[in-house]
């Protein structure tokens, strides 16, 4: 039989992993698997960076094109990636990341720290701002011209 602490104690963990854990903003976004705060909500209608966080911006409070805090994070948005219709395996997608305000100093839109990289080789490339995954590369990261359409994920 319990006692009245383990009921509590219970009680309390249940009350905080459901604290913890996001409602999406609609059926369209998919919870993360390994972040239970985190939607996201891939976008198969290619546009340039600028469109591109516009666009989540206007999906949902707080969403910005997908950020990336570790290895598990990307493996998921990869794979999302890879799974929604009219995406192939050549397609690049936009992360939310740019060295806009200070060349050489990469930072997320959504404000999180910059601390996970997945570089390519010879990456990044100080001539280009923006940055995208490729999936073709092991969804290695590169830099490109923030003006090109590509797909992307917006998180929130």
């Amino acid at each position: 039989m319990y006692s009245i602490n383990t009921q509590l104690y219970a009680a309390i963990v249940i009350a905080a992993m459901t604290s913890l854990s996001v409602s999406c903003p609609d059926s369209t976004w998919t919870p993360s698997s390994h972040i239970p705060t985190r939607c996201y909500l891939p976008v198969t209608q290619a546009q340039s960076w600028f469109a591109a966080e516009n666009y989540c911006k206007g999906k949902a409070p707080n969403a910005h094109i997908s950020s990336i805090a570790n290895g598990f994070e990307s493996a998921e948005v990869a794979a999302l990636l890879e799974k929604s219709p009219g995406v192939h395996y050549q397609d690049a997608f936009w992360l939310g990341a740019n060295d806009l305000p200070v060349a050489g100093q990469f930072q997320w839109t959504d404000g999180t720290a910059f601390t996970y990289t997945n570089w390519y080789r010879n990456q990044p490339n100080k001539d280009n701002d923006c940055v995208l995954v490729e999936i073709r590369f092991n969804s290695k990261w590169i830099t490109a011209d923030c003006g090109k359409p590509h797909f992307f994920v917006c998180a929130v």
